[in-house]
């Protein structure tokens, strides 16, 4: 992929810079320079293989790059301490594979453990993300005893629950959040992503329905703030 710039009209929280990445003899991206800020929803769209997975992994760190840096408010991601990414960074991944042995509320409260949140005082916060994503009669089931939809909504409420939890608004890394999805709950957890870009969250997306994306445009009370990026035009 060869160099783009690509700007935010306030000041960017995150940033690629000269970012590179290739597996084995494969680029998968090259000098790639991208910059996001508080506040906005960036939409990244494109092929199975376009990177898009892949760039939101590097954006908090999980995956060091080639060459090239990722800094957050100026400082690179790399070098913070993995305590403090989930103050940070929230992250929803596109993988099928959950832990054994735990309950949808378990699962969901998985949340709070970075953060050091005790559930106890925050009982009223975790009832109403479970009741508003229609879990509550589900929370004592085993995680894995659901349908592929209900966990869907799980990892959902989880990564809900903890930008709930954290004083400031995150970076959230959003991978093809309406798998398994009908459009009801599409349409609905859509929602909860504007909301929390509205707070001040950047929200990144990565995934396939753009039909679902423009929706998303219409709905954000700023459409300026909501952006495309083609990964296979990079």
């Amino acid at each position: 992929m060869s160099k783009k710039s690509q700007n935010s009209q306030k000041e960017s929280v995150l940033e690629c810079d000269a970012l590179t990445l290739t597996y084995g003899r494969k680029s998968i991206f090259s000098s790639l320079h991208l910059q996001f800020s508080a506040g906005e929803i960036v939409v990244l769209l494109g092929e199975n293989g376009a990177g898009k997975s892949s760039l939101l992994k590097l954006l908090w760190g999980y995956l060091q790059p080639t060459r090239g840096h990722v800094l957050l408010s100026g400082r690179e991601v790399h070098k913070i301490p993995k305590a403090q990414i989930p103050f940070a960074f929230g992250y929803l991944s596109q993988s099928s594979q959950y832990p054994l042995g735990y309950s949808v509320a378990e699962y969901i409260q998985m949340a709070g453990y970075p953060i050091g949140v005790d559930f106890h005082a925050q009982s009223a916060l975790f009832d109403w993300v479970v009741r508003d994503l229609d879990l509550w009669d589900l929370k004592d089931r085993a995680l894995l005893d659901l349908s592929g939809g209900e966990r869907q909504r799980a990892k959902c409420a989880r990564l809900w629950l903890q930008a709930c939890l954290v004083s400031h608004p995150l970076v959230l890394l959003i991978d093809e959040f309406e798998t398994h999805l009908d459009t009801h709950w599409k349409n609905h957890i859509s929602k909860i992503w504007i909301d929390l870009a509205s707070q001040g969250s950047l929200v990144i997306l990565a995934g396939h329905d753009q039909a679902l994306y423009q929706e998303m445009a219409q709905e954000f009370s700023e459409p300026h703030r909501i952006r495309f990026i083609q990964l296979d035009n990079l």
